[in-house]
């Protein structure tokens, strides 16, 4: 997504949450750096198993991160969401109880074999 957004030199405000383990374990740590710089986007990182100097968020993504991070008027925004079961579970409980069209939240659910 992030790739054809930059294609079009998309100019929307984006936010992207990513959860990884470590620093190291972050992928396409690089590319997704360059898309901070030509996008709109901000990243969020949050590390499970941070390195003692990491400065960001650590442990999982929690409602008190999205309260914190997410936009004031939530409705003029579309969500995709992507990724473990208890991660989807949560941020999409999370946008059910906030005034958001369902229409506007969109998921894609895998399971890592």
């Amino acid at each position: 997504m992030l790739r054809t957004l930059a294609e079009r030199k998309d100019t929307r405000p984006c936010i992207l949450f990513y959860g990884s383990k470590s620093r190291e374990e972050i992928l396409f740590r690089e590319e997704i750096a360059d898309f901070e710089s030509a996008l709109n986007l901000r990243v969020i990182h949050v590390l499970s198993d941070p390195e003692d100097d990491w400065e960001g968020d650590t442990g999982f993504l929690t409602p008190d991160l999205l309260d914190r991070e997410l936009p004031e008027t939530p409705g003029d925004y579309d969500y995709y969401i992507c990724g473990p079961e208890p991660m989807m579970n949560l941020v999409e409980r999370e946008l059910g109880n906030r005034p958001i069209p369902l229409r506007q939240i969109l998921s894609e659910r895998f399971q890592i074999v």
